[in-house]
């Protein structure tokens, strides 16, 4: 629908200053959800998909995680980005964010603590599957150097703590309250921040 409407991805993208100053809070959900191009989304869902991730751990848990990840990461940059501003880096104050990639360096975290013993074979040495993620890390970076390194990094240390056990408090109880907080917020920021018709 928005490659029909041509939307420009700042419309959608989320950066500190409208998340924080503006209250734009809807657009936690959707810079996570939205992809610059078709490309980036096709890279994502077969990223994704790859992993075979929901067939793993079950649809119930990969909903639940995947939640927590996502809004999770969306807090870390944000968190990042406030101190970079207040370090004197005042362009982090308008930059734009955008793409599920946060999730899915999450993800691939956690499967590759999940499998600890396991290694990849690449003739020339062997590495632990446990540093995949950095090494996909560097090569997003290198493939594409405006990709957001912050979010990225984000996804990979919310992934650490998920392995650690940090979030084990998060039952299915806590899932549902907090979508439907989330629902509340996200709509409620919609209502005051846009003209969509949501009355």
């Amino acid at each position: 629908l928005l490659w029909n409407w041509r939307v420009d991805f700042p419309a959608v993208a989320m950066s500190y200053e409208t998340i924080v100053h503006k209250g734009e809070y809807w657009r936690a959900l959707s810079a996570s959800l939205c992809h610059i191009s078709l490309i980036h989304l096709g890279f994502n869902v077969i990223s994704l998909w790859s992993t075979g991730v929901e067939r793993i751990v079950g649809p119930v848990l990969f909903l639940k995680v995947t939640f927590l990840l996502l809004f999770l990461s969306v807090a870390c940059v944000l968190l990042c980005h406030h101190m970079l501003i207040r370090c004197g880096r005042e362009h982090y104050l308008s930059l734009f964010s955008l793409g599920f990639s946060c999730v899915l360096f999450g993800w691939m975290t956690i499967l590759a603590q999940a499998q600890p013993s396991t290694v990849i074979d690449l003739k020339v040495w062997k590495i632990p599957i446990s540093f995949a993620p950095f090494g996909s890390l560097i090569f997003t970076q290198l493939l594409v150097p405006r990709a957001s390194l912050i979010g990225h990094a984000s996804g990979i240390l919310l992934g650490y703590l998920y392995s650690f056990g940090v979030f084990f408090w998060f039952s299915n109880y806590w899932f549902v309250w907090s979508v439907l907080w989330v629902a509340i917020f996200t709509l409620g920021s919609l209502r005051i921040t846009t003209t969509l018709p949501l009355s």
